[in-house]
């Protein structure tokens, strides 16, 4: 088979090379970021409550699950490249073709994320927590395309319920509550 010379298709080549790679550069680099997160987190201030866990427990645990999910997704790419599967289209001139861009990519959407979130921000300590946060997460969840309305309601009611009730309740960490109802 003739090597291509079209510039166009040797750039696909290189984008889907890189693409491949990504994983394991995205990894590491979240490792370091959670590492300076952990090695920051402990020059956090600690309060005299012998049962206070203190401000720096919550980044060091979330750097912690950062480092371990980082680790395996480093894992996966390299178990995943060094043992195909005979059915596994990975690595084949077909899932190149997958991987090729079909069309103009859309930047609509992740500005749209980026402006909801600013949004969010802004409303949070007008509204509070609790109000701002499930309407972002559903709001959030349609403008990134998961489009069913019952179950986008309930995931993003629950996971507003559920961290009031861990840091709220659990922990006695007070979320905002706006100026709106005060």
């Amino acid at each position: 088979m003739a090597e291509s010379r079209d510039p166009a298709a040797q750039d696909n080549g290189i984008l889907a090379r890189i693409g491949r790679r990504s994983d394991v550069v995205v990894g590491v680099l979240l490792i370091l970021i959670a590492l300076a997160t952990i090695v920051e987190s402990r020059s956090f201030p600690t309060t005299a409550v012998a049962t206070d866990i203190g401000a720096g427990a919550f980044p060091t645990a979330f750097a912690g699950i950062l480092i371990v999910l980082c680790v395996l997704l480093i894992f996966n790419h390299f178990s995943h490249g060094a043992l195909p599967d005979a059915t596994d289209p990975i690595g084949t001139e077909e899932s190149e073709a997958l991987a090729e861009p079909t069309g103009p990519i859309n930047y609509l959407n992740p500005v749209l994320g980026v402006l909801l979130t600013v949004a969010y921000v802004a409303a949070i300590s007008w509204a509070g927590y609790l109000v701002t946060t499930p309407i972002f997460m559903f709001v959030l969840m349609q403008v990134l395309g998961f489009r069913r309305v019952v179950p986008g309601l309930v995931i993003a009611l629950g996971v507003t319920f559920g961290l009031y009730l861990i840091f709220d309740v659990g922990m006695s960490v007070a979320l905002p509550t706006g100026t709106l109802f005060d």
